[in-house]
């Protein structure tokens, strides 16, 4: 006799991350369950870019600490009477610009 096949269940697959595939964890037709690793995909780019990241982020913390002592030692200064306002606003803005830009950079690391 002739007859049709129909599955029991299809699915649609949709990548959370683009890359090459290096192997396929299961066969056309098998059964899988909801968690199982599907396709392995090649991580030297995840791992790449995550190392430029970690190091943009060291990168960062350096010229923080930096901009923190600036500010710390024009605030010291200009309670002297020893340096100008328009220093001490500029150490101080670029000590909180270096804060955030830290904060952008710990999120490309996580």
């Amino acid at each position: 006799t002739i007859g049709t096949v129909e599955p029991i269940a299809s699915v649609q697959l949709k990548a959370k991350v683009s890359g090459e595939i290096l192997k396929v964890e299961f066969d056309d037709g098998a059964h899988v369950d909801a968690g199982q690793t599907l396709f392995r995909i090649d991580p030297r780019p995840f791992e790449a870019a995550f190392k430029r990241a970690d190091a943009n982020l060291a990168i960062t913390q350096s010229t923080l600490s930096n901009a923190n002592e600036q500010a710390a030692r024009y605030t010291t200064l200009i309670k002297r009477g020893v340096a100008s306002k328009e220093q001490f606003s500029q150490y101080l803005s670029t000590a909180e610009s270096q804060k955030a830009e830290l904060e952008a950079r710990q999120a490309d690391v996580d």
